[in-house]
């Protein structure tokens, strides 16, 4: 740990903390089957009216599920950690490897909470030690996360540097109002919030409706299901390293620039699975495992939004990342409830003919959000999102104007003249092409 550089033990930090964050949401749904019995229910009891009490269940199941209140304090925070931390020629793989802890805790939690329930301690174990793994964390987070480089004790001067001039307009602790009007009339804003959705719905698709495609049109038995239903997840964790990796390397060595590498990252995660839910359409449980292998393939793709469209906030306004990110969740969240929702009308019979249109719509969704982050999207951070001082300010002398380049000005706060917003933005382009170096 001592030798490795501060952002790379934040990319761990935060991956174990994604998958606590997992751990937290899943642990629930396994230890629930522990704490009910069928020995304590008999033929004549007495309960109240069916309809109320599902109502609240199906109310409180909306709101943790599709809402996901425990990840809703936790990636707005991880954004604005990553504006401070991640160059723009190491986010791929650095905020990639942070984000496939989603992956690896819907894994590994259920297998081990099934475990915990079979002790003698029973379902109450894990509880237990699924708070003592957040109370270790919460150690863990406070000995190694630090808000900006400038803060953090134990980084060396040739990483903090780096860091300072490559991640150079980060703004916190403005007296400024919040640019609403100009967040909600931005097209790149609207085009991470349309690429959010756009995956949302289909994740939320494969997460909730296909266990069902895979038991009553491919006619896998339980078993099979639960191993088969995993693979896809497992290969979008593979695909996020892989997307990440290679999107740094195109930066890095300057073989495209940061607005093509976006583009190309999430152009590969929209419209490949896109075709390949095409292609899904095309075989019946005749050829099953070809479309185990399909929805994969179709989800290994996916995982190229996370090196494309999913880093627009830290790109485009740094200082309201997390913001940016947390209103795109909510709006992203409504297709946990709306996705089930449509496939259900669509498959009133569950026949292989009906599932088929699940899928085209999924392939239209994913189509749509594709062209729109290509055709609208940039890279470039947005002059709303740059606090601006007017000439006449009593305290807007010459010391005050400092450039975006400027190293020797800190990182936290970027205050420029308005009739230099054009010029500071061509010299804030020219660190993409200039650094080069890796620490």
């Amino acid at each position: 740990m001592k030798y490795l550089p501060k952002r790379v033990i934040l990319s761990l930090v935060l991956c174990l903390g994604t998958i606590n964050m997992l751990a937290q949401r899943v642990n629930l749904s396994i230890a629930i089957l522990c704490m009910t019995s069928g020995s304590t229910i008999r033929d004549n009891n007495s309960t109240s009216d069916k309809y109320p009490i599902r109502v609240v269940q199906n109310s409180s199941g909306f709101s943790i599920e599709s809402f996901n209140e425990t990840k809703a304090s936790w990636f707005p925070g991880f954004y604005q950690l990553w504006a401070a931390w991640a160059p723009p020629n190491e986010r791929g793989l650095l905020i990639g490897f942070a984000y496939a802890g989603l992956h690896v805790g819907s894994a590994i939690t259920m297998p081990i909470t099934g475990a915990l329930c079979q002790t003698s301690l029973g379902w109450s174990l894990v509880f237990y030690f699924y708070g003592a793994v957040s109370f270790v964390y919460c150690m863990i987070w406070f000995m190694f996360v630090y808000d900006e480089p400038k803060l953090h004790p134990r980084i060396s001067m040739k990483e903090k540097t780096y860091l300072e001039s490559t991640c150079p307009v980060i703004m916190k602790n403005s007296q400024g109002k919040i640019p609403i009007k100009s967040i909600l009339t931005s097209l790149p804003v609207w085009s991470f919030i349309v690429v959010n959705i756009g995956i949302d719905w289909n994740l939320y698709t494969f997460l909730t409706s296909v266990p069902t495609y895979m038991r009553e049109v491919l006619h896998f038995d339980f078993q099979q299901n639960a191993l088969l239903s995993s693979l896809p997840y497992i290969g979008m964790w593979i695909g996020q390293l892989i997307f990440g990796w290679i999107s740094d390397i195109l930066l890095t060595r300057r073989i495209l620039t940061l607005s093509v590498v976006r583009k190309l990252m999430n152009s590969i995660g929209m419209f490949g699975p896109a075709l390949l839910m095409i292609l899904i359409t095309l075989f019946d449980h005749h050829n099953k495992y070809a479309v185990v292998i399909l929805l994969t393939f179709g989800l290994f793709l996916s995982s190229g939004v996370f090196s494309g469209g999913m880093l627009s906030p830290i790109e485009i306004t740094p200082k309201y990342s997390g913001l940016l990110f947390s209103a795109s969740n909510s709006l992203g969240a409504l297709t946990g409830f709306l996705s089930p929702v449509v496939a259900n009308a669509l498959t009133p019979d569950k026949t292989y003919e009906q599932w088929r249109y699940v899928f085209y719509l999924g392939s239209v969704i994913f189509l749509i959000a594709g062209f729109f982050y290509l055709i609208f999207s940039s890279s470039n951070i947005q002059s709303w999102a740059i606090e601006v001082i007017n000439d006449d300010d009593d305290d807007a002398d010459d010391d005050n104007h400092h450039s975006l380049t400027d190293k020797s000005f800190s990182p936290t706060i970027c205050q420029i003249n308005k009739e230099n917003i054009k010029n500071e933005h061509k010299q804030f382009d020219q660190i993409y092409s200039n650094e080069v170096s890796i620490t």
